[in-house]
């Protein structure tokens, strides 16, 4: 399940035909004329539902790229599970990919917020500060739906690279938060490092990598597993921060 919705809208609507009273008997036995009861229009969602509808819209799609894949996945086949129209999904995305890339946007969202939020902090320390961007990304690949995601990438990009570019429009707002942090941290001079970038992807790797692949084999590691790799990927990371 995202992080960004919980539910999706699962109440029938009613159709033309449907007794709109149900549960209450006709009160003459003879036969009467059928009425036909009028079209429920939805029209345009409220300011308030609008959101609900999107991330409901959203679950279902990525729910359908994980279970078909990329090259599987239809516009028809997302509208007919959702419950839309073709031209509802049309009317906000071109096409499949922008759709996907609204999927990893909005499932990187929590962890990029937290970032600009932690580092805005100067009471955390640089272990808190990598401690808690490495937990907001184990998250991730502790949840079978992004895993999927992420694996639907890794296996089909070859064939369709606008997968890998998506992907990285998705990552990169992440991952450049933590570079700013280094970065900022070394020209603080509080982090002896010539690259910052390169350190915060290494960082990623010492703390995620091995749990990630062991999850992408279709092993399952624990919160503890990812526990222990990322205290050391902190304690290395950390000591080249001066105190």
């Amino acid at each position: 399940m995202f992080p960004f919705v919980r539910t999706i809208l699962s109440t029938p609507l009613a159709t033309a035909g449907d007794n709109p009273r149900p549960g209450i008997a006709m009160a003459s036995a003879r036969p009467v004329a059928k009425r036909r009861a009028p079209k429920t229009k939805l029209g345009r969602p409220t300011i308030e539902e609008a959101p609900r509808r999107l991330e409901a819209l959203l679950e279902v799609a990525a729910q359908v790229f994980v279970r078909d894949g990329y090259s599987g996945t239809t516009i028809a086949t997302i509208a007919r599970e959702a419950g839309v129209s073709n031209k509802t999904i049309y009317a906000r995305f071109a096409n499949k990919t922008e759709l996907l890339q609204e999927i990893g946007t909005r499932l990187l969202a929590p962890t990029v917020a937290m970032v600009e939020s932690v580092v805005a902090t100067p009471a955390v320390s640089p272990p808190e500060v990598l401690r808690a961007f490495a937990w907001q990304v184990a998250e991730l690949w502790l949840s079978p739906m992004e895993l999927g995601l992420y694996r639907m990438v890794l296996t089909e990009s070859a064939r369709f690279p606008v997968l890998c570019q998506t992907f990285l429009a998705a990552v990169s707002p992440c991952a450049d938060q933590l570079t700013a942090y280094l970065q900022a941290a070394v020209a603080a001079g509080r982090l002896e490092t010539s690259a910052p970038e390169e350190l915060s992807h290494q960082f990623l790797y010492f703390a995620l990598g091995h749990q990630k692949e062991r999850a992408l084999l279709g092993e399952h590691p624990t919160r503890a597993d990812y526990g222990a790799d990322i205290e050391r990927a902190v304690d290395i990371i950390g000591r080249l921060f001066k105190r």
